[in-house]
């Protein structure tokens, strides 16, 4: 089975981990070019979706031997608007990011709710502001609506419930889940004025884009908070800037913006009560590395039985 990998940080990890899998043999290009070329007569690619270039699409599409993809990214941004092989089985590293993002968002949660970025404004210029403790709440009895619940939302509830937080998901199945309180889409309306912390989790979609507005902000409690761990489409970049300049709502925090990077001049960097961290809520060093790495050899595994017939996504 010849397995092309397109050049990544965890080159050496994945070669180590394939080779035992299946007799693989490993073959690993370092440009578009190279990857290209290596794509004649191969059996499956790993890419990251990051790399996942127009020219890689349609040289992929056009192989008569590709039957596995593995994305080596949880998201497939790229790889779901550039188009995928149809006869190819797809799969990406899944929940490998879940615990760190989830982590990441109770860790912007939190600051939020305690007020870290105005202490942090207060440092900046040297002030020893108590008034600040006049905005400071506790999670204790606070509700959580986590949009897309899913293994994010999972992850984040074993870490809010002993906190005292109340956890409602809504996502697209409304399957019960243990200690949580799931609901259809239709339901966002309904919910949003319950909702003390607004987490956005769910996947980037046509019909996610800008899922939350003007009109949800204003369904929102004025002492809430969003924290936006998904993608920044699905927040209205410009209501949120307005609910957070008229008080609309009490803070957000985003790991994720619209556009991405947010450009120098956004007026939204200059929004009150508002934490930005750079997409990283998936980082965590090695231990992310390893869940990759484990995924993705589990997906070979998976892949080489019989029953692996169908598109995949884990």
């Amino acid at each position: 089975m010849k397995i092309v990998l397109v050049s990544m940080t965890l080159r050496p990890e994945v070669v180590t981990a394939l080779k035992p899998v299946g007799g693989a043999v490993m073959t690993v290009v370092d440009s578009e070019a190279e990857a290209i070329a290596g794509f004649i007569g191969a059996d499956a690619v790993i890419v990251s979706d990051n790399a996942y270039t127009p020219a890689l699409a349609a040289a992929l599409k056009a192989s008569p031997t590709l039957k596995w993809l593995q994305i080596m990214t949880a998201g497939y941004d790229n790889a779901t608007r550039l188009g995928v092989p149809d006869k190819a089985v797809i799969t990406s590293v899944g929940d490998a990011f879940s615990p760190s993002v989830a982590v990441h968002t109770l860790g912007l949660m939190l600051g939020l709710l305690r007020g870290l970025h105005k202490m942090f404004e207060a440092q900046s210029t040297r002030q020893w502001d108590k008034s600040i403790s006049n905005h400071l709440v506790m999670p204790e009895g606070k509700t959580v609506l986590v949009l897309g619940y899913g293994t994010i939302g999972h992850e984040l509830t074993k870490m809010v419930l002993p906190l005292g937080m109340k956890v409602v998901g809504i996502n697209r199945n409304g399957k019960p889940r243990p200690g949580v309180e799931i609901h259809m889409a239709e339901a966002l309306h309904r919910l949003l004025p319950q909702a003390d912390v607004l987490v956005v989790a769910a996947p980037s979609r046509p019909e996610t884009d800008s899922i939350i507005g003007a009109q949800e902000f204003g369904l929102m409690k004025k002492t809430a908070v969003l924290v936006n761990v998904s993608r920044g489409k699905l927040v209205d970049t410009a209501a949120l800037d307005a609910a957070l300049r008229s008080g609309q709502i009490a803070g957000a925090a985003l790991d994720v913006t619209e556009p991405e990077p947010l450009p120098s001049d956004n007026p939204l960097w200059g929004a009150p009560n508002l934490i930005v961290s750079p997409h990283v809520a998936g980082a965590a060093g090695a231990w992310a590395a390893e869940r990759q790495v484990e995924r993705v050899a589990a997906n070979l595994r998976r892949y080489l039985t019989p029953e692996a017939t169908c598109r995949s996504t884990s």
